[in-house]
């Protein structure tokens, strides 16, 4: 008679079987599907279920098992973590290592439901989740702190992924996150000394020299790290990328395309006792050269926009405390942070959207400003037994605020005088947020419900738009106050195995300064006489008018308050199961299933005032009246067995979308081609590793008909020389397809840019 512990043991056999047999059938049915696609997943590290700590994304991290050792409880992870009971997957440094990421995107791309937008340049890249494919869709920190802004057909993420320690990408909205992130959040961490310097090593320092074949990337690093006494952790980090334009497969070029970046990063960390540490980073980017004014979709130097001269200079500060004493009621995590961005587009004479033959050149100055407060505290109420209570508690502050001129060289018809621009003004974002996410756990089953409170003012003081809407009796600052709720289900089938989840969480974005102030115009706004055409009083009472995204002329086509906030709902259930031991062997498996279902209410980007009624759907005058429903499935799974790996993640995304004009819903542009990704290596000898990957796309819907999906073939590998030389090879589009990328911007539902053919890049490390 077989004892009860036997049962259980050929129960989770079976299971892990099961499983098996979905992870093969899955990559079958994907390589016979006609269009499979997009972002693949991760596996790995997970931390303690004992201990829920603020990390990165300042959230307690569901179960997390240590990434020492293989037992019956714990497994090895050291290179992508898959979260057990939210859709977050994060890229470590041994994955970011392997396969040494051009940009931060590329580092992510095969995360199940991301996908990238715009590129290959870094400055049009945008991230993809979910079908989010807007800059304020998906919310980017480095060091916890924001990074991007707002510009049209401009990405706006700068971070060389060599900076990097791990990224954690957040599928849809988190407690921590707030707005900005309907579609989710990519958290960046930056190495530390600690992260490099060998056992008893008090002095380092890590050269690094590559090249890449298809643009003649040269790419320089220099590292140097220290822990002169026990309390001081030093580095600092410069990281130069020069190229040529992008190679396609057919030879051409792609105009514009050449890189000439600068990163550079200094990290100080002071360990004044134990429980406490306090790390300041600074993290500076520089690129400059010739770029397509759309630095976002296809088509470079296109009659409509031209190239330019661009110059862009970004720097970050941070400061990091981090407090663990011994109690339960204090695990606190707090960063302030200070960002500052400068923009610099020079248009000569048929350069840029500057299309006059005058000798005049046209300069666009963008200068932003950010500030950042980000507190959070994870404390345990009570812990006994099987019950116990936890609580996640979190202070945010927020400003962005911007200054914008556009001047010329000489007097041009098209550009004002005293460097106004109506289309894009100057003004600050700012917002307060508190949330609560308390954690109950009893036995198998958990509950975690939580509560977030934005206060949000956003202005403007632009002196021109300012008079004009005291002209209009109309306030020049928007205030308010929203509410978003979230609620988490887990229970544990088979204890420290199998477990099912569910997910509810509410998103918001609010429109941002160019939505709610600004005079989009086809005339510059010079002195005009009336009754030229466009000529309307406001902006300074002798100024040309046009028309902006508001055609109410109450406003004088300026949309202030009309607007309402772009509000979304997402639900998702999922299963996942890990085992260390898979059949009694040293082969260990992580899987991972989810479902999601989301609606978005109100769309900003589809504004308008229905100047005619749709039977049975809005009346005349109706604004934002738009929604969307998106469907997914995503699937992450990993198998590792000694120094062997093998990874695999499916996601497929679709839904629709009704605004006016149409009369019902038509499917979503902005949703990516399904994706499959399998990734295979193995560390053959003690000092020699290889790894290989396979991507599929599937077609994805655009206007007009569909965008051909593709394969692509990577891999890589390394080979240790000695303790401080490493040679690596990685081989990209091995097998030269030619396929377009997705558009991004405002322009989803185009073709792409063309993607760089095959690319053999040469790096070789040196460490002392």
């Amino acid at each position: 008679m077989k004892s009860p512990m036997h049962n259980d043991r050929l129960s989770s056999r079976q299971l892990s079987l099961a499983l098996v047999v979905i992870f093969a059938c899955t990559v079958s049915y994907a390589k016979g599907e006609e269009s499979i696609s997009s972002p693949p997943s991760t596996i790995e590290q997970q931390k303690s279920e004992a201990s829920t700590t603020a990390t990165s994304s300042n959230t307690q991290s569901s179960t997390v098992l240590p990434e020492v050792g293989v037992s019956a409880s714990r497994l090895k992870q050291d290179a992508v973590s898959i979260d057990r009971t939210r859709t977050i997957t994060t890229i470590e440094t041994k994955e970011l290592e392997r396969t040494q990421p051009v940009t931060i995107f590329d580092a992510i791309r095969d995360v199940p439901g991301v996908a990238i937008n715009g590129g290959p340049r870094p400055s049009g890249m945008t991230f993809n989740v979910r079908g989010y494919n807007d800059g304020e869709d998906v919310l980017v920190r480095v060091d916890n702190v924001p990074k991007g802004f707002e510009k049209y057909r401009f990405g706006g993420t700068f971070v060389e992924p060599e900076l990097l320690k791990s990224i954690e990408v957040q599928r849809g909205p988190q407690i921590t996150s707030g707005s900005g992130s309907l579609g989710g959040t990519v958290l960046a961490k930056t190495k530390d000394a600690a992260d490099l310097l060998k056992p008893g090593q008090r002095y380092g320092a890590r050269f690094k020299f590559g090249y890449a074949s298809n643009n003649d990337e040269y790419q320089r690093s220099y590292m140097f790290y220290s822990r002169p006494i026990d309390e001081v952790d030093i580095l600092y980090h410069r990281s130069h990328r020069t190229s040529n334009d992008i190679t396609h497969n057919d030879g051409s070029k792609l105009e514009s395309s050449a890189i000439n970046s600068l990163s550079q990063l200094f990290k100080l960390s002071i360990f004044p006792t134990d429980d406490l540490q306090l790390t300041t980073s600074i993290i500076l980017f520089q690129d400059s050269g010739l770029q397509p004014y759309d630095a976002t979709g296809g088509n470079p130097g296109s009659i409509t926009f031209r190239n330019l001269i661009r110059e862009i200079d970004d720097l970050s500060i941070s400061e990091t405390i981090r407090w663990t004493p011994d109690t339960p009621w204090i695990d606190l995590t707090a960063t302030i942070g200070k960002g500052h961005t400068k923009l610099k587009d020079t248009s000569p004479p048929g350069f840029g959207l500057n299309s006059s033959n005058a000798a005049g050149t046209i300069y666009d100055d963008y200068k932003y400003s950010s500030s950042t407060v980000d507190i959070a505290n994870t404390s345990i109420l009570y812990g006994k037994n099987d019950f116990n209570i936890k609580l996640l508690a979190g202070l945010q502050y927020n400003s962005m605020s911007r200054e914008v001129t556009k001047t010329a060289s000489v007097a041009m018809g098209n550009v004002n005088s005293d460097g106004f621009n109506p289309a894009v003004v100057a003004g600050e974002k700012t917002f307060t947020a508190f949330y609560l996410q308390p954690r109950i756990e009893y036995g198998r089953f958990g509950i975690i419900p939580g509560i977030r409170v934005d206060t949000y003012d956003i202005s403007t003081n632009e002196p021109r738009v300012q008079n004009h809407l005291l002209q209009k009796n109309l306030p020049d600052q928007i205030s308010f106050t929203h509410k978003t709720y979230s609620l988490g289900l887990t229970f544990d089938l088979i204890p420290r195995s199998l477990t099912i989840f569910s997910n509810y969480g509410q998103g918001f974005r609010p429109p941002s300064i160019d939505e709610y102030f600004s005079y989009a115009s086809n005339y510059a706004g010079n002195l005009l006489t009336p009754p030229f055409p466009g000529y309307i009083p406001g902006l300074g009472s002798e100024y040309g008018g046009g028309f902006g995204r508001c055609t109410t002329p109450e406003t004088n086509y300026i949309c202030g308050d009309v607007y309402r906030l772009q509000t979304s709902t997402s639900s998702e259930i999922g299963l996942h199961y890990q085992t260390p031991r898979l059949f009694d062997s040293d082969l260990q498996l992580i899987s991972k299933f989810t479902y999601f279902h989301i609606k978005t209410e109100h769309l900003l980007r589809s504004f308008a005032l229905n100047t005619i009624s749709v039977p049975n759907v809005a009346p005349p005058n109706t604004p934002q009246n738009a929604w969307e429903k998106r469907y997914g499935t995503e699937f992450e799974s990993s198998l590792l067995y000694k120094d062997s790996y093998a990874r695999i993640s499916y996601s497929k995304t679709w839904g629709s979308i009704f605004e006016y004009p149409n009369i019902s819903p038509v499917s979503i542009y902005t949703v990516p081609g399904n994706a499959l990704n399998i990734t295979l290596g193995t560390q053959l000898t003690r000092n020699l590793g290889i790894n290989a990957s396979y991507r599929k796309i599937s077609e994805r819907l655009i206007d007009g008909g569909s965008q051909d999906g593709y394969e692509v073939f990577n891999a890589g590998a390394f080979w240790t020389a000695s303790n401080n030389v490493i040679f690596r090879l990685v081989g990209e589009n091995l097998k030269n397809k030619d396929y377009n990328l997705n558009a991004a911007g405002d322009m989803p539902w185009q073709i792409g840019n063309r993607a760089a053919g095959r690319n053999i890049r040469f790096i070789t490390e040196i460490s002392f």
